[in-house]
């Protein structure tokens, strides 16, 4: 999923099985463009003598038109939805940011190095030169985001919770990738 682009607010992908029969496929795709969704990527997934599964990936104009087409593909005969998913709750499975080591740390000789003892040294460098801590530490690669909660992103006040997506969002945004940016709920 390294590759966003185009973008698409309401890009969905669904998993379809459907009968081994000419013109099945021919039928989703007029569904398709009957209810105005724009088609795009389709993938076969396995294929038997009777039955095919099919990923189509395809945009619409919100999340209650994605529903209506996936519903109205399932009325379809002799297609079964198998799934639904839409690319931007793809993207956020887990969360957006994550943390871990620079390097991969493969033996106690490094381990020391980057734990102790070495990080003593590190830091006793930092405690003599304050200005080491932009140079040995994320703090260069860190923001703040600061908030009451209130109006995120347009969709009014959010509890602590809900507003922490946006917050990490905005943290993400900060710099060229979510991996060389740290945003911390605190």
């Amino acid at each position: 999923m390294s590759e966003i682009g185009p973008y698409s607010n309401y890009r969905l992908t669904v998993r379809l099985e459907l009968s081994n029969t000419p013109g099945i496929f021919a039928k989703v795709a007029a569904l398709l463009a009957e209810e105005q969704a724009n088609l795009g990527a389709v993938d076969l997934v396995s294929a038997t003598k009777t039955r095919m599964v099919r990923d189509i990936t395809f945009d619409v104009q919100s999340e209650e038109h994605g529903e209506k087409v996936v519903a109205c593909l399932g009325e379809l005969p002799d297609v079964t939805v198998l799934s639904a998913s839409d690319r931007i709750f793809l993207l956020h499975l887990g969360g957006k940011i994550r943390v871990g080591s620079k390097f991969p740390i493969s033996t106690r000789n490094v381990l020391s190095m980057v734990y102790t003892p070495g990080v003593g040294r590190v830091s006793r460098a930092i405690a003599s030169d304050k200005s080491k801590v932009y140079t040995f530490t994320s703090k260069s690669n860190s923001v703040a985001v600061v908030s009451d909660g209130s109006a995120v992103l347009g969709l009014g006040t959010l509890d602590r919770k809900h507003r922490f997506q946006s917050w990490r969002a905005r943290s993400c945004s900060s710099k060229n990738s979510p991996e060389s940016t740290r945003g911390l709920s605190v």
